[in-house]
């Protein structure tokens, strides 16, 4: 039986830990009148038999009772709650990786002690924000009793973890690390051949619905898949980086159909069910398997994405 872990990072965000309202619309995803951030996300994977487990950012300073109140809802709705360690608005640097061993135990201890004391809960898995970890993260989450971790994304520019290899689940130092899911994508230009890059099972961020039900209907019998969520999935808009601030935020209703297809899609593979970190059942040997699809660079993709971000000072979110 193949499984399928949901997981969504919820966060405020780093680009707009500052904005007014930031935890009701990047959250609640709370536009136009409408909540299409957490509230949605559980409803429609309960919809599907799913289970989310959630890793909160539970860092901010602004906006502990609101935290709070969430995780509590969460819990209530059957699903789950990681701790997700975005540090910056606390501690000041903004990855795991950029703080000593000392201090990320201290940062792994006081997220999980605001957890057990605002929500009375043992938080059991852990996320570090951005992916930006490296392996003294493995003692600080020993120190604090955490035993699983997914961290690790293969090729991530900020993960610096030693993690030898790229999606088998294994335990490293005494915590079991489910790595972000990845497949390589092979791509090619005009015929000639473009740099491989690797895709996480994230239907916002570079990769597709059909896509991802290919990679799960292709992989052998025991895989565990990781599917990648946040909690502002389903908002879409730009962000100017001459102003610092958002724009033009509205619901992304393609976003909310396509969850409903990916979760649907799933439910019907055959010996292929979805699970969550309490109930996962991991194989004594995990094997290592790596999907590869092949696609053709979009010029006019490729183009307009550089004018917004260089020329604009816009992008895309």
């Amino acid at each position: 039986m193949k499984q399928v872990l949901i997981t969504c990072d919820t966060e405020v965000g780093e680009l707009a830990r500052d904005m007014d309202k930031a935890f009701d619309v990047f959250v609640q995803g709370a536009v136009a009148g409408e909540r299409v951030g957490v509230p949605l996300i559980n409803r429609v994977a309960s919809q599907y038999g799913g289970v989310v487990t959630h890793f909160v950012d539970v860092y901010h300073p602004h906006y502990e009772r609101e935290f709070s109140k969430l995780c509590e809802t969460i819990l209530a709705d059957g699903h789950q709650i990681g701790l997700h360690t975005h540090p910056r608005s606390r501690f000041g640097k903004r990855y795991m990786f950029e703080y000593d061993a000392d201090k990320q135990r201290e940062i792994i201890a006081w997220g999980k002690e605001w957890l057990l004391r605002h929500v009375g809960l043992d938080v059991m898995v852990h996320r570090a924000g951005g992916y930006g970890a490296n392996d003294a993260i493995y003692p600080a989450l020993r120190a604090s009793g955490i035993r699983m971790d997914s961290s690790f994304f293969f090729r991530a520019s900020a993960c610096h973890m030693g993690y030898p290899y790229i999606n088998r689940i294994a335990s490293c130092e005494d915590i079991v690390e489910f790595p972000v899911t990845v497949y390589r994508e092979k791509r090619t230009l005009f015929g000639f051949k473009r740099k491989d890059l690797y895709r996480k099972l994230d239907f916002r961020y570079g990769s597709d619905v059909p896509t991802i039900l290919d990679v799960i209907r292709e992989a052998p019998d025991k895989t565990i898949f990781i599917l990648f969520l946040h909690s502002f999935n389903f908002l879409r808009g730009c962000y100017d980086v001459r102003k610092e601030k958002f724009t033009g935020l509205s619901v992304h209703r393609p976003l909310i159909d396509a969850y409903h297809a990916l979760l649907d899609g799933i439910s019907q593979l055959e010996e292929v069910c979805f699970t969550d970190f309490a109930h996962v059942q991991v194989p004594k040997t995990c094997t290592e398997y790596l999907a590869e699809k092949e696609t053709t660079v979009s010029v006019q993709e490729a183009i307009t994405q550089r004018i917004r971000q260089r020329i604009w000072k816009k992008i895309p979110f």
